[in-house]
């Protein structure tokens, strides 16, 4: 109960504790690269346990609160519950044969359907 009176303490004020705030940054050596170079490390920060079950919560309420208000587009997917990768999928296969297959119509004539893929798999090395 102890952890429930800090944690609704810290929200209601809005006060987050300086502790909480501070990391500790520990250099890990990313593979196959030369130890010698600072660019061959990825830097982690180890933060606050506390700070992190908090800010879980925060990010529970928030999520329950945009949901309940809809306040999210319905398209959006990433970070949602119940979301996933193929719901994305079939809405992009869906708009491409609506493209293909809705190309006589006057709105459609002479337009085409575009699609732009960006791959960020390897952003964070």
């Amino acid at each position: 109960m102890a952890l429930l009176t800090l944690f609704n303490r810290v929200y209601k004020s809005g006060q987050y504790p300086a502790a909480w705030r501070k990391g500790t940054i520990i250099p890990i050596l990313k593979a196959g690269k030369d130890p010698a170079f600072m660019r061959s490390y990825r830097p982690i920060q180890l933060t606050s346990c506390l700070g992190k079950l908090f800010e879980k919560l925060v990010k529970v309420r928030m999520n329950y609160w945009l949901e309940s208000e809809k306040l999210l587009n319905p398209k959006q997917a990433r970070f949602r519950s119940l979301k996933s990768t193929e719901d994305q999928v079939t809405r992009i296969t869906q708009i491409i044969v609506d493209g293909l297959n809705d190309n006589t119509g006057p709105q459609r004539r002479g337009k085409r359907t575009v699609m732009a893929l960006i791959d960020f798999s390897r952003a964070f090395d």
